[in-house]
């Protein structure tokens, strides 16, 4: 939407300095409109110019100002009503003159009404993210939540502004920073993942994928990887990107990421049930089982295995679970936490009757295959103990 000479002027650095320049496109975009006529009957006295900033739309009006009071409405002129508008054949039907109009809201604009319109269109910006939750990161001196984006869907001169400001600040980032601890590092990434569905409002999907290359740069450097954002972003790929990327393109790109052992295992479905969102989430977990295999993607290095952990007396999980020790290369380490074995009262019950079981199979299979369970044998002894005297 912006020219040449507009983007050059643009720096994206200030919003309030390029505020200045916003404003005239949006003048422009919102004279190019329908402009709405809210009048009262008498027209022989002072008319207000609105700017309606979510919908970059004009309003004439001389009624009650109490309905523009939202911070989206920013009166930018006050004129007498024969300078721009005019009643047809003594009808209630008005032609304006947008020529005039537009000289009439520069010239006041650059006279005298910067400081105070800048500083309307700021208060709007802030207050579209004022919602208490949802993460949130700095454009300049606006601080902006995840919801921003789409809230300025209409007005697209700030979504196209805000958008490129965005994008500056990912590339930015994923060069700039090799620090994998900032806390600033990150949240850029994170919050590209919530808006990744607005992006599309803007911009055209080979940039919306450039900027995920960019993002996928810096979530790499992070030490420990969330296997849910993950899966988020292969399901925004797949169903908004696929028709320009490679099969199992994102799997590729997470080439040397390493993820919790749970990460691997498959979420049991019972046969007479449905559940569209394990089935998803399966289906990622196929894939990540996949590329372990190939060597792209890998188990951490530390890894806990709580007593209580369903994945010891579930049937199905403790499969899953054997089957993934398989793939896992020889002195492998677990480290069984024993801490849930105390404070609690003692019981022995169905569950620990199963874990008592499959904790002896781990040892059997941690002598033929080389795998390492740290407390292992404590784990057994408590067991045993506990089935002794409480069971």
């Amino acid at each position: 939407m912006f020219n040449a000479k507009t983007k050059k002027e643009l720096k994206f650095k200030s919003v309030e300095e390029d505020l200045l320049i916003l404003f005239s496109e949006m003048i422009k975009v919102s004279i190019s409109k329908e402009v709405f006529i809210s009048l009262e009957e008498k027209t022989n006295d002072t008319i207000d110019l609105i700017l309606d900033l979510k919908t970059c739309e004009l309003i004439v009006s001389n009624k009650n100002q109490n309905k523009f009071k939202n911070p989206n409405f920013v009166k930018i002129l006050s004129a007498e009503v024969d300078e721009v508008i005019h009643r047809q054949n003594n009808k209630n039907s008005f032609v304006i003159d947008k020529l005039k109009l537009s000289n009439l809201i520069n010239l006041q604009f650059s006279a005298i009404g910067k400081d105070e319109i800048i500083n309307k269109i700021i208060i709007f910006l802030q207050s579209i993210s004022n919602k208490e939750y949802g993460l949130r990161i700095k454009l300049g001196e606006v601080k902006v939540r995840d919801n921003f984006f789409c809230e300025l869907s209409k007005n697209k001169i700030l979504l196209e502004y805000f958008f490129n400001f965005f994008k500056k600040e990912v590339f930015e980032w994923s060069e700039k920073f090799a620090n994998a601890d900032s806390f600033q590092y990150q949240l850029i990434a994170d919050f590209t993942n919530f808006i990744l569905k607005d992006l599309l409002l803007t911009l055209s999907k080979e940039e919306v994928l450039g900027l995920i290359s960019e993002v996928i740069k810096i979530k790499k450097k992070e030490p420990k990887q969330n296997f849910y954002y993950w899966y988020k972003l292969n399901n925004f790929i797949d169903n908004n990107l696929s028709e320009i990327v490679t099969e199992d393109w994102l799997l590729y790109q997470m080439e040397g990421l390493q993820f919790n052992w749970s990460s691997f295992l498959i979420d049991f479905i019972p046969e007479n049930k449905s559940n569209e969102y394990l089935d998803s989430v399966n289906g990622f977990k196929n894939k990540l089982v996949k590329f372990l295999k190939k060597g792209i993607v890998f188990v951490s290095k530390e890894n806990k295995l709580s007593t209580r952990s369903d994945v010891l007396y579930h049937k199905e999980k403790f499969s899953e679970f054997l089957n993934l020790l398989e793939l896992l290369p020889e002195n492998y380490k677990f480290f069984i936490n024993l801490k849930d074995e105390f404070g609690l009262t003692p019981s022995f019950g169905k569950e620990e009757e199963e874990s008592l079981k499959n904790l002896l199979l781990l040892k059997d299979f941690q002598q033929s295959n080389k795998i390492i369970f740290e407390n292992l044998d404590d784990a057994i002894s408590i067991l045993e103990m506990k089935k002794k005297y409480f069971s």
